[in-house]
This record gives C-alpha cells, structure tokens and sequence, in this order.
C-alpha cells in the first residue's frame, strides 16, 4: 500500500533539541531537516545513504557543504542517528513506515476474508485524539520560557565551531578584551579542540586562561582587563 504522508506534530519545533537546532540554523535548517525526513519518507531503504550526499543537495536546493554540517548537528542533537557505515536514519520514521507496513498487512488480510464472504480484519483504528485547551495567558507564558532558553543558549564560533558561548558570554569577553583579541582567543582555542578532541564544560572560562594568553603574543590589547 503506497503512501505519500507521516505524521507531523505541529509543536515540533519546542522540543529541546530542536530549539537548539533552530537557534543554530535557523528556519532554512528547520525546513532542511524535513525534507530529509520526507526523502527518508519516500525512499524503500528507510535511509539516507552517506554517499548521495551530493544528489540530495541538488534535490534539496543548498550547497553539500552546508548539508553536510547541517545533518551532522543533527545526529550529534539526536534528531537522526547514523549506524556503522555512516548512513542517515530517523527513529522517527522508521516507526511510521513500521506501522504503515502492519496496516497494509492487515488490509490485505481484510481484502482476503471479503473475498471469501467471511467478515474482512480492520486493523486497529486510533481516533485522534484532541489537544487539551490552552488559555491564552498560559501561550504567552510558554512564549516567555521559551524566549529565555533561546537566550541562554550557546552559539558555536571558531573557524570549526567548537567553542560554545551564550550571548551574554559572548559580550563580556569582546568588551573585556577588544574584538580583536577576543576573537582571536576564540580561534586558539578552536583549533585546540579540532586537534586535540578535547572536550570542556565551561569555553567561557577555559578562554580566560591559555586561549587570550597565547593571543596576546601575536594580537596587542586595545581594551585592558584581567584575563
């Protein structure tokens, strides 16, 4: 039995990994992501194959770099999964397409009972169930909280986005120590991290230390401020 939909549920977009995906990409990421989703959808292997990276770019319409770091920010946020051979899956979808396969299997075993005159198998029917009522003071609370999140959120920055600052992070630093400087720190310790693979709970703290120390050999202050 052919099908041409799944399930979208419209809140989405509020889930914690997605709220961090969208802060890092924005609506044209958001829309990316479901497109993959809908060619995991249409495609009989119920993946995305590594390799066709390049032909899903075509299809999507966005360069295969950007792709590339888009479905990798994915999978390290758990909205896909890779498995040995780095192939693209979608938890997902891969429990739509599992459900769409036992409806199609009980309809055939109904198609066969009623050509038989016997009474045809139905296979389970799950009403919809309505949403609960939400008042509107309780919308712009979640508006509220969700507003606050996305402030408290960590940008990447670097030349290979490693190092995580909030906003607020962000502008202490660059007004403490001058753009210049700041965004040099930024870059030490970036290329640390991609050498290195060392891993760090708190980058505004670790570019106090070493990161601006090393910067200002190379990078003179124009702001004076502690490290």
């Amino acid at each position: 039995m052919a099908q041409n939909w799944f399930e979208h549920g419209y809140n989405s977009r509020n889930s914690q990994a997605m709220i961090e995906f969208r802060f890092r990409w924005g609506a044209e990421g958001y829309g990316v992501y479901w497109m993959l989703l809908e060619s995991i959808a249409q495609d009989e292997i119920d993946y995305l194959i590594n390799d066709h990276v390049g032909g899903l770019a075509l299809s999507i319409g966005v360069e295969p770099e950007k792709l590339i770091k888009i479905i990798n920010d994915c999978v390290k946020l758990g909205l896909f999964t890779q498995d040995e051979n780095e192939n693209i899956h979608s938890n997902k979808m891969t429990i739509h397409k599992n459900k769409m396969k036992d409806y199609s299997k009980f309809g055939k075993k109904g198609a066969k009972h009623r050509w038989k005159n016997t009474p045809p198998i139905h296979p389970p029917i799950h009403p919809p169930i309505a949403p609960p009522y939400t008042p509107p003071m309780a919308i712009r609370e979640d508006k509220i909280k969700e507003d606050n999140i996305i402030k408290e959120l960590k940008k990447p920055f670097g030349e290979f986005k490693h190092v995580l600052l909030t906003k607020a992070q962000f502008d202490k630093c660059k007004q403490q120590w001058g753009p210049e400087l700041f965004m040099a720190a930024i870059q030490e310790l970036d290329d640390y991290i991609e050498n290195k693979g060392t891993k760090y709970k708190n980058h505004a703290i670790v570019l106090k230390k070493w990161p601006v120390e090393n910067a200002r050999k190379y990078i003179k202050p124009k702001y004076v401020g502690g490290a």
